[in-house]
C-alpha cells in the first residue's frame, strides 16, 4: 500500500484465482516474501511491516494443498530470518478453513516463544507472540466484524478499496508491485543463489 501507517509498510495478500486445483502453495508463499522483501527494500526502508492475508475464497479443498514442510518453514523463515520486523499479521474475513489452517501452524511456533490468547471484540482471536526482541502481534477477524478492525487496528484510509477501503483496487497496486519485482530480478536471483550455496 502507498500509505504508512506509524512508519510500517502494510502489505496485502488476497486471492486472486480461488480455485483449488490451481492453488500453489509455493508459488503463493515465493510471490508473498518477494512482495514483502520489495517492499522494505527502498531508499527510505519502513520501520516495520504490517501483512494483511484475506481469507475470502480459501475453502477446505485448499487444505489439501498445505505442505506441512513449507507451514514449517514459513514459520521459522519469520520467527527467524525475515530482514523487516513484522509488527502485526491480520488475517480478515475469517472461515472455517482459514481457523483450521491456522490450527495446522501452531505446532511451529517455537516452544521458547510466550503466547497469549485472548478474545476481543473484534477478533476472534488476539494472539501476542514474542520472538526474541521481536513483538508480533496475530489478529484473526470475521468478517462481520471488520468494522471494528477498520476502527481499532487500521483505517479504511490505508487499505485498498477491495477489502472497504478508500484507496484504489488492489489490482493497482498488484501491478505495481509486479513492475517493482522485476526491478529486482536480479537480486532475488541472486539471493536464490546463496540460498542454493548455502544449503548444501
Amino acid at each position: 500500500m502507498p500509505v504508512r501507517l506509524n512508519g510500517s509498510v502494510i502489505v496485502v495478500s488476497q486471492m486472486v484465482d480461488t480455485d483449488y486445483h490451481n492453488f500453489d502453495l509455493i508459488a503463493y508463499t515465493k510471490f508473498i516474501l518477494m512482495g514483502m522483501e520489495t517492499a522494505t527494500l527502498k531508499a527510505d526502508p519502513p520501520d516495520g511491516l504490517i501483512a494483511i492475508l484475506d481469507s475470502k475464497g480459501f475453502g477446505l479443498m485448499h487444505l489439501t494443498c498445505v505442505k506441512l514442510d513449507l507451514v514449517k518453514w514459513l514459520l521459522q523463515y519469520i520467527q527467524e530470518g525475515m530482514p523487516i520486523k513484522v509488527t502485526a499479521v491480520h488475517i480478515i474475513n475469517t472461515n472455517t478453513a482459514s481457523e483450521m489452517a491456522l490450527n495446522l501452524a501452531k505446532p511451529f511456533i517455537k516452544n521458547e516463544i510466550k503466547k497469549t490468547v485472548s478474545a476481543d471484540q473484534n477478533c476472534v482471536i488476539n494472539m501476542h507472540i514474542f520472538v526474541s526482541d521481536m513483538f508480533l502481534q496475530l489478529h484473526v477477524h470475521s468478517t462481520s466484524h471488520m468494522e471494528l478492525f477498520y476502527q481499532n487496528h487500521i483505517p479504511k484510509r490505508y487499505l485498498p478499496s477491495d477489502i472497504g477501503g478508500e484507496l484504489e483496487p488492489l489490482k493497482t497496486y498488484r501491478e505495481i508491485s509486479l513492475r517493482n519485482m522485476d526491478k529486482m530480478e536480479e537480486y532475488f536471483k541472486f539471493e536464490e543463489q546463496q540460498r542454493a550455496a548455502a544449503a548444501k
